[in-house]
């Protein structure tokens, strides 16, 4: 069943892929991708850490008194 549907592929989808692939204005906006997704996950996790640190203490756990050591 796997070679099947993967000579499938190969026979239908791949040139398909490829000339997708090959297209140069296309290439250049995935390359765009490729390079500005370290940019992109650095910003969420910092996201992430500053509502750690900042919002849920303040917000959600009022009376762990958290926001007090925190707030300097």
């Amino acid at each position: 069943m796997p070679d099947k549907f993967t000579s499938w592929m190969e026979e239908h989808f791949v040139p398909a892929a490829a000339k997708i692939g090959s297209n140069k204005f296309l290439a250049a906006i995935r390359d765009a991708f490729i390079a500005i997704m370290p940019i992109t996950m650095t910003g969420a996790i910092a996201t992430l850490f500053n509502v750690f640190v900042r919002d849920l203490p303040t917000s959600y756990l009022p009376d762990l008194h958290i926001a007090d050591y925190c707030s300097g």
